[in-house]
């Protein structure tokens, strides 16, 4: 495999391209571990595990609503769990109130023994408001933490992405020595999820592929580096960004192999089991003293339209291997934690797109649904079943749509009361929403006390950073900030998406403020075609913050007229600039490789205006002419030197 090709599909970026219209910037060390309180030392060591169970489970026979027993089975008369024999439901606890008691599959009796040692919770009535019935839409709904409306259907970022890009500030991409581990961890996929992805369109986590042992040699052995002398051109800035992402995927997979190295497991999990194997590479690397906030394990094929069960015999078939597979794995993995001493450390949460409708189809399965459970294990949660068991009369197309909890909420609890996430932090997440109606899911003595919510110092919090085009063909870049402390000034920095950002204009800070305050910016002489905005914040202490970037396309005519001929050019090429104004400009000539070829900067006066550029001491074959004038406008064009 090329080195390239691994970086681009296997690691980060989500299978974007690399070549993107902008370069990340890179920070080395400049921000340290956001707790600062000694006292939440606890709080700052915990890991937050997910299991996305991909296809949309079938809740109805996870969780069998024992006081609505008869219903379920007029509906299911061909794959409901029974209630008699050998093969009956297992009671979950007798205890519960009638609107709460549940039966588990007979294939989970390892979840039976998590709900008795205290260390499982069952969240009843997961979704939200007229859910999406479709696998991908539904999943970046619940990844994104969007819902139907049209505001948040497709927000196009993640809420964990969103999540740790707040709470580590210049950490995406950038090992550090307070945090050398990448700030998510993804298994069981094979593209970097969604639910990863921030607002820039980065993306904080390590799509692990390969066994974590190995995982630094595999990297090591995938090619060469670029050469650390580069030219001063567009190829230039663009192989410099892919040696920086090198550098940081190495320090990762040197850290990642130490660590698994460094752990161990002590317990025996599944065999066979691709989840098992996952859920023990993450008790291993947090053993070793991964700092890894978010691990995400994937599981698929809970799309059970057809055959979920064998003919005759409700408790055997797909469904049933994949609810053995998952209580199994859960079991051993929070059995490991225990034995190794970080139970305290980690806790787990299920979570699917959507439930099953009611009734079954022709083919021994079921549709997609509506609400759905959530499981939440670990020695920190609340034992016992939250929420009341779905009314199984309130059907909206054959589903079950009457919701007991939105899913954001339990994002909030664990984000909040697990991991220590601010109200700040929620808000970045898009969870701000349900701060005050977070799903019960803690034991009161495990949740994080408000002192030690993740506080990270920042100057400002900046809101609705845009560009937006006015019919004079010039660009407003308006910003808004909830707060600010200490801020001096706002640097307005623009690209055209290649080049590096230049600074185009200053706007003082409020200083300090409790209040919302708008700023505008005016572009006068914005490039013709992508222009890219972003801000640096300076505040008083000389500290620097960088926002954006944002994009605009513009499309106004300019002022001025380009031609280049003749094209192909066999000894020289001339430049005609015929313009309304006196400025300068700046003549730039590559090769195909990039590298720098002429540079020269003059004069052009109002009229015409004429170059004459000899070509016969370039070597043959294309070359790109990138012409700009000092108030922004480009020219580009390639010309075949023979």
């Amino acid at each position: 495999m090329q080195r390239r090709k691994f970086l681009k599909d296997s690691l980060l970026f989500g299978g974007l391209p690399i070549f993107l219209n902008s370069i990340p910037i890179k920070t080395m060390g400049m921000f340290d571990s956001p707790l600062t309180n000694a006292n939440c030392t606890e709080i700052n060591n915990r890991a937050l595990v997910l299991i996305q169970m991909e296809g949309g489970n079938d809740g109805l026979n996870t969780i069998i609503p024992i006081e609505q027993y008869n219903i379920y089975k007029n509906n299911r008369p061909s794959i409901f769990i029974p209630d008699t024999g050998i093969n009956k439901y297992i009671t979950l606890d007798n205890s519960l109130p009638d609107a709460k008691k549940a039966g588990l599959h007979p294939a989970m009796t390892s979840f039976k023994d998590l709900y008795d040692a205290g260390k499982l919770n069952i969240i009843n009535g997961v979704g939200y408001a007229h859910n999406n019935r479709s696998h991908f839409k539904a999943s970046d709904i619940f990844l994104s933490a969007g819902d139907s409306t049209p505001a948040l259907t497709d927000i196009g970022s993640g809420f964990m992405g969103r999540y740790l890009d707040f709470c580590y500030p210049g950490n995406i991409n950038n090992p550090t020595v307070s945090m050398p581990d990448p700030l998510g961890l993804e298994m069981g996929s094979s593209s970097a999820s969604l639910g990863f992805k921030t607002a820039a369109g980065q993306y904080p986590n390590i799509l692990l592929t390969v066994d974590a042992g190995s995982f630094s040699t595999y990297v090591s052995g995938l090619g060469g580096a670029p050469s650390p002398v580069l030219p001063t051109s567009q190829m230039g800035q663009r192989l410099a960004y892919i040696r920086d992402v090198e550098e940081s995927i190495n320090a990762y997979s040197n850290r990642i192999t130490s660590v698994h190295n460094a752990g161990t497991n002590l317990t025996t999990y599944p065999a066979n089991s691709y989840l098992s194997y996952q859920l023990k590479t993450v008790a291993r690397l947090i053993k070793g003293g991964s700092k890894t906030k978010i691990f995400l394990v994937n599981v698929s094929g809970y799309d059970t339209h057809s055959n979920q069960v064998i003919s005759g015999n409700t408790v055997a078939g797909a469904h049933a291997n994949l609810l053995k597979d998952l209580g199994d794995s859960i079991k051993a993995f929070q059995t490991d934690l225990q034995l190794l001493g970080i139970e305290d450390k980690v806790v787990t949460a299920t979570f699917t797109e959507f439930g099953r409708t009611l009734p079954e189809n022709a083919s021994f399965g079921t549709d997609h649904g509506g609400v759905n459970n959530m499981f939440i294990i670990g020695k920190s949660v609340q034992p016992g079943v939250t929420g009341n068991m779905p009314d199984l009369t309130n059907i909206v197309d054959r589903a079950v749509m009457n919701m007991r909890y939105d899913y954001r909420s339990v994002y909030a609890s664990l984000l909040q009361e697990f991991l220590g996430a601010g109200p700040f932090a929620l808000a970045a997440a898009k969870l701000d929403s349900f701060e005050n109606s977070k799903a019960p899911v803690f034991k009161e003595a495990a949740i994080a006390a408000p002192s030690c919510y993740f506080s990270v110092v920042l100057p400002i919090m900046l809101h609705d950073l845009k560009a937006t085009l006015k019919n004079n063909g010039t660009v407003d870049i308006n910003w808004q900030t909830k707060n600010e402390s200490n801020t001096t000034e706002f640097e307005v920095q623009k690209s055209d998406g290649v080049n590096n950002y230049s600074l185009i204009g200053v706007v003082k800070a409020a200083g300090n403020s409790s209040l919302p305050k708008n700023y505008l910016f005016n572009d006068t002489s914005p490039f013709i075609g992508i222009n890219q905005y972003r801000l640096k914040l300076i505040n008083s202490d000389a500290k620097a913050s960088i926002f954006g970037p944002v994009s605009i396309r513009t499309s106004v005519q300019s002022n001025t007229v380009f031609s280049i001929t003749p094209n192909p050019a066999v000894s020289f090429f001339n430049i005609k600039i015929t313009t309304t104004k006196n400025c300068g400009i700046n003549i730039v000539l590559h090769d195909i490789q990039g590298h720098l070829l002429y540079n020269t900067k003059n004069h052009i006066k109002k009229g015409d205006n004429n170059f004459r550029i000899d070509i016969t001491p370039f070597p043959p074959g294309l070359i790109t002419v990138m012409i700009q004038l000092e108030d922004g406008t480009r020219h580009s064009q390639q010309i075949l030197c023979s």
